[in-house]
Formats: C-alpha cells, sequence, structure tokens
C-alpha cells in the first residue's frame, strides 16, 4: 500500500504538496520496515527493489519542477528581501521627515538647527549608501533616492518653510471671514476672489515643499470642499442663463431680420438684465451679437413712437365711434372693445410727450363701450342663478340615486343595472342642458356632481365590464371549436354556448355589439365548416354508393352469365355476396338506406329463386323417381344395381333414394306387398299434402283421416 501510494505521487501536480505526500510517505516507510523481518528474503527484497525503482522514477520525473521549485523559492525571498527594505526605507524617510517637521515648528536656535543639519546629513548619507547597496532594482533605488534628496533639499529651505506655514495660517484666516455668494449677482465678485486665494495658496503650498501642518491642510481641504460645493449651484445656474441668454440672442437676430418688432422689446428687455449677471468671460463672447442688436433695438425704437402715435390716435377715434353707434349684440360688443384693447397693447409707445394722455382717452372709451355689456351680462347673472338652482336640483337626484344605491350593496342581485343606466343616461343628459353657471359655482357642484355619479358609473361599468368578460370568454371557447376536428360536437358546443350567451346579461352599448358580431362570425364560421363537412360527406357517400352499386351489379351480372346447370350453385354463391356486401354497407356510418333497400331486394328475390330451384329440382327428383319405380314394376329394367346405375332418371334421384334403391336391389328376394297397406299410406300422404285424392277413394280416405 505504501508503495502504492508512492507510485500516485507522479500524478501529483502541485509540487509541493507533492513534497509534503512524499515525505510523510517515506517516514511511513522508514517505521514500516522492521515490520517487514516477518516476510522471506525473496519478497522482501522484491518490495525493497520496488521501493528503490519508483523513488528514482520520482525522481527523475520532478527533477524539472524541483529546479523551477527552488528557482521560485529564490525569487520568493528575494520579493520578500524587497519588501523588508522597502519598509524599513519608508519608515526611516518618514522619521527623518517628521524630524524636520518638528525642527521648523519648534522654532530651535542657529546653533541647534547646525547640530540637527549634521546629524540629519549623516543620516540621508548613510540611507543613501544603504539604498544603493540594497537588493531593490535601479527604478525602486531611484525613486527611494530621490525623496532623500528632497529631504536634503528640505534642510536648506527649514527658514523659508517657516514662513510659508505662517502664510498659510493667514490665508486660512483671510478666507474663512469670506461668506460664500448666494445670488448670481454675488458671483462674479466672490467666485473672483476665491480664484486669486487659490493661487496664493499654491504659492505657499510650493514654498512649504510639502511640509505643512496637518490641521492646516485639513482646514485648507474644508475650505476647498465648502466653497466647491457652495459655488457650483451658482456656476451650472449662470451656465444655463448664459445659453438661454445666447438662444435669445439668436431668437433676437432672427426677428429682426423676419421684422417681427413687437416681440423684440421684451425679449431685449430680459437679455439687457440677464447680460449683467453672466461672468466676464461670457460677456466678453456675446459681447459683438448683444451690441449690434443694442444699435438696431435703439433704431426700432425711434420708429415705433413715430408709427404708434398717429395709429393710436385712428383707433382711439374708431373706439368712439363704437361708444356713439354700439352694436346690438352685447357679446360682439365686448369683443370688439377686447379686440381694440389687444390692438392697443401691441402698438407699443406713442411720443413721450402724448403717450399718457392718450392710454387715458382710450381707457375711459373703453370703459364707455363696455357699459352696454354690464347690464346685459347683470341679466346673464339672473339666468345663471336659476340655472344653479336647476342644477343643485339635479345634483340632489344624484344625491338620491347614490344613495339608493349604496342601500342595495349588501344585495347587488337585487339592483336593475338597465334601469339604473337609464337613470343616470336621464340624469346626465338634464344635467348638460342646464344652462350656464358661475365658473367658480360649476367647478363647486361639478366636483360635488361628479362624486355622486362616480360610484353609479363605476357600478355600471363594472356590471357591464363582467358580462363583457364572460361574454369574452364565450368567444373563446367559441373560437376553440374551429380547431375541433369533430364538427359535430364542435356544432352541439356552439349551440350550448349560444345558451348561454342569453343567459348573460347586456355588456353595455360600447361593448355589446361588438361582442355579438364576433360571436356570430364565429359561429357562422363553425356552421359554414359543417355545411362544408356535409357536402364532402354527401359526395363521399354519393361515391361509397356507386362502388356498392357498382359491386351489386357485378354480382348481378355474375347471375346472369352461368349456365343453366349450374344455376342453383350461382344463386347460392351470389346470395353470399349479397349478404357480405350488406354487412359491409351495414357497417358503414351513416347507413346508405338506398343501398341497403337494393341489396335486401337483391337477396330476397335470389332467395326466392333458390326456393323454387329447390322446389323443382324436389319435383324433377320425385319424377324421376316414378320414371325408375314405373320402369321396374314394367320389368324395363332389371332389379339389379348394375342396371339400375346406368339409368339417366338414377343419376336425377337425391343421395337418399339413390341409396334405398340400392338397398332394395341388394334384397335377396322381393317384399310381399300388402295392396291396402299402400293404399293407405298414399291416402295419408295425399291428406298430409292437402291433395284430392280420386273419388272412388272417397270412403277409404274419410277412414285414413
Amino acid at each position: 500500500l505504501l508503495l502504492a501510494k508512492l507510485l500516485a505521487l507522479k500524478d501529483n501536480a502541485d509540487y509541493d504538496q507533492y513534497l509534503d505526500k512524499k515525505a510523510v510517505l517515506l517516514d511511513e516507510w522508514q517505521r514500516s520496515l522492521p515490520e517487514m523481518t516477518c516476510l522471506s528474503a525473496e519478497e522482501q527484497q522484491t518490495l525493497l527493489t520496488k521501493y528503490n525503482k519508483i523513488i528514482t522514477q520520482l525522481t527523475q520525473l520532478f527533477a524539472p519542477k524541483e529546479e523551477a521549485y527552488q528557482q521560485a523559492k529564490i525569487a520568493e525571498q528575494l520579493i520578500s528581501a524587497k519588501k523588508t527594505a522597502k519598509a524599513d526605507f519608508n519608515s526611516t524617510i518618514a522619521e527623518l521627515n517628521q524630524a524636520i517637521i518638528n525642527a521648523v515648528f519648534e522654532g530651535k536656535s542657529t546653533e541647534d538647527e547646525t547640530i540637527e543639519q549634521q546629524v540629519f546629513e549623516s543620516q540621508l548619507s548613510q540611507l543613501n549608501e544603504q539604498v544603493i547597496t540594497s537588493v531593490l532594482n535601479k527604478t525602486e533605488q531611484t525613486e527611494f533616492l530621490q525623496q532623500i534628496a528632497q529631504l536634503e533639499k528640505r534642510l536648506t529651505q527649514l527658514p523659508d518653510i517657516a514662513q510659508s506655514v505662517s502664510e498659510a495660517t493667514y490665508l486660512i484666516s483671510k478666507v474663512s471671514q469670506l461668506t460664500l455668494p448666494k445670488s448670481l449677482n454675488e458671483l462674479n465678485d466672490r467666485q473672483q476672489t476665491y480664484h486669486s486665494w487659490l493661487n496664493d495658496w499654491k504659492v505657499v503650498d510650493q514654498k512649504a515643499c510639502g511640509i505643512l501642518p496637518q490641521s492646516i491642510k485639513e482646514a485648507h481641504k474644508e475650505i476647498t470642499q465648502l466653497w466647491r460645493n457652495g459655488l457650483g449651484p451658482l456656476v451650472q445656474e449662470q451656465k444655463q442663463l448664459f445659453a438661454q441668454t445666447k438662444k435669445k440672442l439668436n431668437d433676437l437676430k432672427r426677428l429682426l431680420a423676419s421684422g417681427k418688432y413687437k416681440v423684440c422689446f421684451g425679449l431685449f428687455k430680459g437679455v439687457n438684465q440677464a447680460i449683467t449677471l453672466l461672468s466676464t468671460n461670457q460677456q466678453q463672447q456675446l459681447q459683438r451679437d448683444f451690441d449690434n442688436i443694442s444699435e438696431k433695438m435703439t433704431e426700432i425704437s425711434d420708429w415705433e413712437h413715430y408709427i404708434a402715435t398717429p395709429r393710436k390716435q385712428e383707433l382711439l377715434t374708431e373706439i368712439a365711434a363704437l361708444v356713439t353707434t354700439p352694436l346690438d349684440n352685447p357679446n360682439d360688443q365686448a369683443d370688439k372693445v377686447k379686440q381694440f384693447r389687444k390692438i392697443w397693447n401691441s402698438l407699443g409707445h406713442a411720443e413721450e410727450t402724448l403717450d399718457k394722455a392718450l392710454n387715458e382717452q382710450f381707457n375711459l372709451a373703453c370703459e364707455q363701450a363696455f357699459a352696454p355689456c354690464r347690464l346685459f351680462y347683470s341679466e346673464q347673472e339672473k339666468l345663471r342663478a336659476q340655472h344653479l338652482i336647476s342644477r343643485k336640483k339635479i345634483l340632489e337626484q344624484a344625491k338620491n340615486l347614490a344613495e339608493t344605491l349604496n342601500a342595495t350593496d349588501d344585495d347587488s342581485s337585487s339592483l336593475d343595472i338597465k334601469n339604473l343606466d337609464s337613470q343616470l343616461n336621464k340624469l346626465q343628459q338634464r344635467w348638460q342642458q342646464a344652462g350656464e353657471v358661475d365658473r367658480q359655482q360649476y367647478q363647486k357642484l361639478f366636483v360635488q356632481y361628479k362624486n355622486f355619479i362616480q360610484p353609479i358609473k363605476k357600478c355600471i361599468k363594472d356590471f357591464y365590464d363582467a358580462n363583457g368578460l364572460s361574454k369574452q370568454a364565450l368567444i373563446v371557447k367559441a373560437e376553440q371549436q374551429l380547431t375541433n376536428d369533430d364538427i359535430y360536437q364542435a356544432i352541439e358546443s356552439v349551440k350550448k354556448l349560444q345558451h348561454q350567451w342569453r343567459d348573460i346579461a347586456f355588456a353595455g352599448s360600447h361593448q355589446e355589439s361588438k361582442l355579438w358580431q364576433k360571436f356570430r362570425g364565429i359561429n357562422d364560421q363553425v356552421f359554414a365548416k359543417r355545411e362544408q363537412a356535409k357536402s364532402e360527406q354527401q359526395a363521399e357517400l354519393t361515391s361509397l354508393a356507386a362502388d356498392f352499386n357498382q359491386t351489386l351489379i357485378n354480382i348481378k351480372e355474375s347471375i346472369v352469365n352461368t349456365d343453366a346447370s349450374s344455376n342453383s350453385h350461382s344463386l347460392i354463391t351470389a346470395k353470399v355476396k349479397g349478404n357480405e356486401l350488406l354487412s359491409q354497407v351495414l357497417t358503414h356510418k351513416p347507413v346508405l338506406k338506398t343501398v341497403v333497400s337494393a341489396i335486401e331486394n337483391f337477396i330476397k328475390q335470389i332467395s326466392q329463386q333458390i326456393e323454387q330451384l329447390k322446389v323443382e329440382e324436389e319435383n324433377n327428383s320425385w319424377q324421376c323417381l316414378f320414371a325408375l319405380l314405373e320402369k321396374l314394376a314394367q320389368g324395363q329394367v332389371d332389379v339389379s344395381a348394375e342396371n339400375i346405375v346406368n339409368e339417366t332418371e338414377y343419376s336425377q334421384l337425391t343421395g337418399f333414394w339413390q341409396k334405398r334403391l340400392l338397398e332394395h336391389c341388394s334384397l335377396p328376394s322381393q317384399v310381399n306387398v300388402n295392396t291396402d297397406l299402400r293404399s293407405d299410406k298414399t291416402l295419408a300422404l295425399e291428406i298430409l299434402g292437402k291433395i284430392d285424392s280420386p273419388v272412388k277413394f272417397a270412403k277409404q280416405r274419410m277412414a285414413v283421416q
């Protein structure tokens, strides 16, 4: 077992795992060697030979891996040594850097600084040599040597570094007194101050050579984060304002080019207000377009006064005429006043000396022209009051209808949905025809009205929707019957679905007709398939009937074409074939009645012909028997088997009589015949056969009877 385990190690791909298992197995092998003495010398030698062979195989097999393993071990040791060296160098540099920081912030005397500087230089020189002689590669050594050089440089700049700390403290104090901007009006000034502070900080940070107190660094980080968060939304808002202003300037150029000057005044006023809120750089980008548009707007403003003054005077004359001769329709009069007001506002400003007076005269004329309309609207208010009363009555009716619905919630089956729908339609019609009321009053009433009728509409809708879903389910079931191969079963299913459809109530005018048309269309398709199936079945039945009839004709022809000698046999064969054909026809559903009738008539005729042939054959047999007996009685034929067999009448007898005659001929002597007994037997046969006897035997016949 140990040798097998050792041999199995050659399949182990992990060399570390191989070494561990091999060591364990070898140890176990050494401990098992004393137990081998219980074996014979030959068995011991066999095991030892196998052991040596396996060890040799493993050594040869894992030789390349052993070399790679040793190389990897050396590389791992090198990495560990580098890691240790880097940690030591980083720790030493950090300690020296902290010592320099302490020397700066503790404010030592010049003599002490000289002593410390010499010690630092000695330590840095030793550290430099250690880095050069370390196991690190050139790139890694260069990184540490640069840090050492930076420390040496800092030793020569201690006074400047100390001064930079004071300046950094001053900058932190200065910006702490500055408040964040709250609006775009404050943004430009505060943002410029903040950017100047950032530039000053960069200079101080460079002079400090990275040696600033942690508290000052954290304060700087907190301040920059605060200002970045504070300025961010305003800067974003300013960018949006810049984009909007730029778009407005483009719109102004387009409107000015197309001659739409009226809109330009309000748009240009907004641009004037917005451009002052932009940054200097943003203003410079828009300055050229803004100057050109400003010049154009000044020119248009002069033209506005020139055009608006005479046009306003003319419009004032027109509205004065409307005051003296008002229109017949108050609504038209009010619309005309509104139209004059709209035109007046669109004309812009007149000359400054006349503009105020013209506006006052126009406002007065508008009031006078609108005076007749006020009386009309007063009458309208009275009508609205009456309409309000009517709508409140309708609202009360809607409330009562809703209460009726709530009262029947517990027993919804007793609810007459059709009647409820009719009442709701009438109620909605009266609401629509109730006339106008005050807009605010109407909104309040409409909310109440809607709250009342909404549950009613929902109840009706739910009822109709439920019926619609039920009918839709029937449509789905009907559609399934279109794929049913058994068309007659599909017809029965569709008829049942029609009964179920009639049992379901109305589904609402919005869907009842559509559902019924769809259901009816599917029904028509199913019935059309039945008609098609009937047509196909009828064609199939016609073809099948023709085949059966042809078979019957063939059977009939087989009888006609046979000779008279085999007529009886052919009739029996035809009857058998007819019965077989009848069985085939009867097994087919539906039964072909005309074919069955024809076959049955044929079988009946054949049966009659067979019976007739039997009677004829029997009569013929009797006649031959009597003829042969007559010949025997008259002595024309000797009573011997050889002579009788050769007679023609004998061959036409039945097997029974042929046997009886042969038995009679084989008798040793003739039988004494009792004439009276024969006569009685003859009369008995005639009586049983219902045949009249000769008159001379009348008394004897009666006695026998």
